[in-house]
């Protein structure tokens, strides 16, 4: 269902270089290879991603942060590098998140989230993107406190929990926001 719609934003992106159309040939394409998530469906099912949802996700936004990297190199429509980027982060992270929610292998997820955390960061730093530090801060932010979360099962620590450490990645995101505009 997804494919045709993609077959035809993509290339039109390109031709009348427009990022939004990009974006929209992301998402499509996603669709067409199975990463659709509807509400409907996750009350279905229990709130479970199956694991081969869960590696098409992580190929999915590999596969996008590659070629947003490529086509920066390559010059090939430069711009359309952080709608790639951008893009492909979300998609890997959740399926990361998916994964550590939902598998036996918290471990693995938790060293992928870890990963996807250091990159990130990197790239931020190195790019003076805000937007992938907040992307990053985020969903790492929601990894970490679920775990926190598995681990303290008391229901007045957990709020305790939550408010400080809300506040501390918010202090957190804008000193490094003001040392990513200084830098």
């Amino acid at each position: 269902v997804g494919l045709v719609p993609a077959l035809v934003f993509i290339p039109l992106a390109y031709r009348y270089d427009h990022r939004g159309v990009l974006s929209l040939g992301i998402v499509s394409l996603a669709s067409a290879i199975g990463l659709l998530v509807s509400p409907v469906s996750l009350m279905k099912r229990g709130f479970i991603p199956k694991s081969e949802l869960i590696t098409v996700g992580l190929a999915y936004g590999a596969l996008l942060v590659v070629i947003g990297v490529a086509s920066d190199y390559g010059n090939i429509k430069k711009h359309f590098k952080s709608s790639y980027i951008h893009s492909g982060a979300h998609f890997l992270f959740i399926a990361c998140l998916a994964g550590l929610v939902s598998e036996e292998k918290k471990l693995v997820f938790l060293i992928v989230l870890s990963v996807l955390c250091g990159f990130g960061a990197f790239y931020a730093k190195r790019f003076h993107s805000f937007s992938i530090l907040v992307i990053v801060s985020v969903y790492t932010y929601i990894g970490v406190s679920y775990l926190v979360s598995r681990v303290i099962t008391d229901t007045t620590v957990q709020p305790i929990y939550i408010g400080i450490s809300f506040l501390i990645v918010v202090v957190a995101l804008l000193t490094f926001r003001k040392h990513l505009s200084t830098a």
